[in-house]
Order: structure tokens, then C-alpha cells, then sequence
């Protein structure tokens, strides 16, 4: 019996300072909590998914990239066509329910733009009104899904009288003339 009791205190003893041990190590900061559980791909922490997420690459697509020097080299072009003391601000990836909203409002009319962004936006540089809309139209703009989508934006812009002029991404190896795309602008804002 008492073979047992002193086992019984020894393991007490080993578990305490196990317990010790492990209680000082994630004090130091040597033992971090373990990753959250997954499930189909997603973490779950306390019963709620927790997505992950990763930074990309870039904001702009390739073809953005290439042609946002020639549209900032167009856009002090513009000041005069503006009517205002400095050239326009440029915006990129504006979500189109930031621009414009139905009248009357709805919900269902509010949910048909909610998800959709415009490429470029010009914007006056004193009040940030905006001026126009600018879609670069890259080879993924011939798929059906983006033709309907962009009918959604072409329709959300026109009626709300603000301005869009799409353009087209050009073959490989070619330029684009900054002073024909601040005439294609001005023409657009003309409209």
C-alpha cells in the first residue's frame, strides 16, 4: 500500500512540474496556440468559420498597370475641361454604389450595383464630385458573365448622367498617345 501512495505522489509530483513547466513556457512565449480548427477549407474558431485570406499580387490587373502612366500623363491635359483650378483626381476600383444610387431608393435596385466596381474614376479635385467613369476593357470582358455586367454599369452611369468612356486594351508592343486619350476624355465629358 504504501508503494502505491509514494508512486501515486512521485506522478503527482512529475505532472505538477510538467504543469510548471508548460505554464512557463507559454509565459515566454515559447508555445503558441495551435491553429484554429478547419473545416471545408475554412477555419473555425468558437463555432464561427473564420476565412483565410491572402494578399494579392497587385490592385490592378496587368493591362491596368500598363495603362494608368498614360492616363495620368492625360489627366493635366483635362484641367480646362473640368472647369476646375487643378486637373482631376484619379481613383481606382471604386464600387459603383459610391457613384450613383437609384431614386427612389430600393434595395433590390441598390443590390444590382452593390458588387460592382469601375475601373477608374475621375473626380473633381476641390469636392471629389465625380466626372467620369473609365473601364478598361481587357480580354475578360468577352466572357457573357462580364458583358452583363458591364450593361449593369453602362446603364447605372448613363442614367445617372455621369459620364463612361470604356477603353480598349491595346495589342501587345503597342503605345497609347496620352493627348488622343485626354481628347477621348474630353469628348466623353462632353456627352
Amino acid at each position: 500500500m504504501s508503494e502505491l501512495v509514494k508512486l501515486v505522489a512521485v506522478l503527482a509530483i512529475f505532472f505538477l512540474l510538467i504543469g510548471i513547466a508548460w505554464l512557463i513556457a507559454w509565459k515566454l512565449g515559447l508555445i503558441v496556440k495551435s491553429a484554429p480548427a478547419r473545416k471545408n477549407g475554412k477555419d473555425v474558431e468558437d463555432g464561427a468559420v473564420r476565412h483565410i485570406y491572402v494578399l494579392k499580387k497587385s490592385v490592378l490587373s496587368d493591362g491596368e498597370r500598363e495603362f494608368l502612366p498614360v492616363l495620368e500623363q492625360a489627366l493635366p491635359l483635362l484641367t480646362a475641361a473640368v472647369g476646375a483650378p487643378t486637373p482631376p483626381r484619379l481613383l481606382m476600383h471604386v464600387n459603383l454604389a459610391d457613384l450613383v444610387e437609384p431614386k427612389p431608393f430600393s434595395h433590390a435596385a441598390r443590390n444590382q450595383i452593390n458588387q460592382k466596381h469601375v475601373d477608374f474614376v475621375l473626380c473633381r479635385s476641390d469636392n471629389f464630385k465625380p466626372l467620369l467613369v473609365i473601364e478598361f476593357d481587357d480580354s475578360s470582358h468577352n466572357s457573357e458573365k462580364q458583358r452583363a455586367r458591364d450593361e449593369t454599369k453602362d446603364y447605372a452611369c448613363k442614367s445617372a448622367e455621369l459620364p463612361m468612356l470604356r477603353v480598349r486594351a491595346l495589342s501587345p508592343g503597342t503605345s497609347r498617345d496620352p493627348k488622343k486619350l485626354a481628347e477621348d476624355m474630353r469628348a466623353a465629358l462632353a456627352r
